[in-house]
């Protein structure tokens, strides 16, 4: 999480009140507001992911775990983050080059239902995403067909989003290495979450009914464990991979002892673009009896999935 010390700066700047800020950008505002609309349709840069807090219905998680630090995480439990209470948007245009970091403050909770009764407990959530891209000025504008936009920007590369917590001394849980694998072919591997990828030839792209396989490496130092070896859940949150349409679904990742590494396989069943998210959290999250033990680190990549062409 390299993108932490340098953002401790900006972040202690107000984030009590909602607010969009220009940022530390050099872009005119017509450049920033061609770029965050290119962005923004992209499907690419989404700022949500899953439910916004505990799902209602059990066809949106899968509670099930195989080899679970003492026992299954409770099925009641989720997130309500709302909306940031601080968005900024640094844009840097040299050229026909444009670099954009996106940062978005978030002051939400994370809510934990007991197994067997209706108490509900809510935890602070506060957290920050970071995500950035570079966009590369058209040689001639054109004009989408569908909303009338002149689009002067193409997105050549983007990076994965890490979701991380505000407060410093809460990062406790690190993803360490993520990496995608498509019909058993490697497809992309991140080891750093600034990474940047060409959105044409590096992000995963697949077909529907192409069977994907997702690996994460984490490390968990909350309490007293300097080996990173605290116990921890790790979850997918995945948009294309029901049967029953298009919507998130939350899944439990797999701990394979002799790898050391979280695996989970999945199926690509819709067309469309999204965010693979891999959430790793803290265990002690869990209890009922802690009003302040949320520790988590959330990696999300983007991806597309084409249409069967044999359809």
């Amino acid at each position: 999480m390299k993108l932490h010390m340098a953002l401790g700066l900006m972040l202690v700047l107000g984030v009590s009140a909602c607010s969009d800020t220009l940022g530390l950008g050099n872009a005119t505002e017509e450049e920033r507001e061609d770029i965050v609309a290119e962005l923004d349709e992209s499907g690419l840069f989404g700022e949500a992911f899953g439910d916004d807090g505990i799902p209602a219905s059990a066809s949106v998680v899968t509670y099930g775990y195989s080899a679970p630090p003492e026992g299954d995480a409770p099925f009641r439990w989720g997130r309500r983050h709302g909306r940031p209470v601080r968005r900024e948007v640094n844009v840097v245009v040299e050229e026909n080059v444009a670099t954009v970091t996106r940062t978005l403050v978030f002051e939400g909770s994370f809510i934990v239902g007991h197994p067997e009764s209706e108490t509900v407990v809510r935890k602070p959530a506060n957290e920050t995403m970071v995500q950035r891209a570079v966009l590369m000025r058209r040689e001639q504008a054109q004009t989408d067909q569908n909303t009338g936009r002149v689009r002067r920007w193409r997105i050549v590369e983007l990076s994965p989003q890490e979701w991380f917590l505000t407060r410093e001394d809460a990062r406790t849980v690190d993803i360490e290495r993520v990496e995608v694998l498509i019909n058993g072919e490697s497809a992309i591997v991140i080891e750093d979450p600034e990474m940047l990828f060409d959105v044409d030839t590096e992000l995963p792209h697949m077909q529907v009914g192409d069977e994907v396989r997702v690996t994460a490496r984490v490390a968990n130092y909350t309490g007293e464990h300097p080996e990173g070896d605290a116990a921890t859940y790790v979850f997918l949150h995945l948009f294309h991979a029901s049967q029953d349409g298009r919507k998130w679904l939350r899944v439990p990742m797999e701990f394979d002892e002799e790898t050391g590494m979280y695996i989970k396989t999945w199926v690509a069943r819709h067309d469309g673009r999204e965010r693979i998210v891999v959430d790793a959290i803290d265990a002690d999250a869990f209890a009922m009896d802690r009003e302040d033990s949320y520790r988590a680190n959330l990696w999300a990549l983007p991806y597309r999935v084409e249409a069967d062409r044999a359809n």
